[in-house]
């Protein structure tokens, strides 16, 4: 059963400290997400502190890395870092590989449906 088998693979990796190098292809793929925690800044316009959340974007193969800071994780931020990276790396990548998007995914699941731009 495939339960079985991923106790004793878990077991089998825990035990022999057991890595995987992950080989990545140039241009290939670009990998995208929204970093972590929030990230304070001063706000000029309202003249108070404000919260930014950073999208980063990797070119896996090279580990290139492209980050802005964003008001938000609305759709139109999160297309708007997407077309910003790909003007910083000169060129689109074959497959972009989002983590798990809630301002991208309507449904997660087998068949994912992807919210339409606004």
């Amino acid at each position: 059963m495939e339960t079985q088998f991923r106790r004793y693979y878990h077991l089998h990796v825990k035990v022999h400290k057991a890595t995987i190098r992950l080989e990545h292809k140039p241009a290939f793929s670009l990998e995208v997400d929204w970093a972590g925690a929030r990230i304070a800044f001063f706000d000029a316009e309202s003249g108070k502190m404000s919260q930014a959340s950073l999208f980063v974007a990797v070119l896996p193969c090279s580990g290139i890395i492209y980050a802005e800071p964003f008001r938000d994780q609305k759709l139109p931020s999160w297309i708007t870092g997407h077309v910003n990276a790909f003007q910083y790396f000169g060129g689109v990548s074959k497959t972009v590989i989002p983590d798990n998007l809630k301002s991208g995914v309507n449904v997660a699941g087998r068949h994912t449906r992807f919210r339409e731009t606004e």
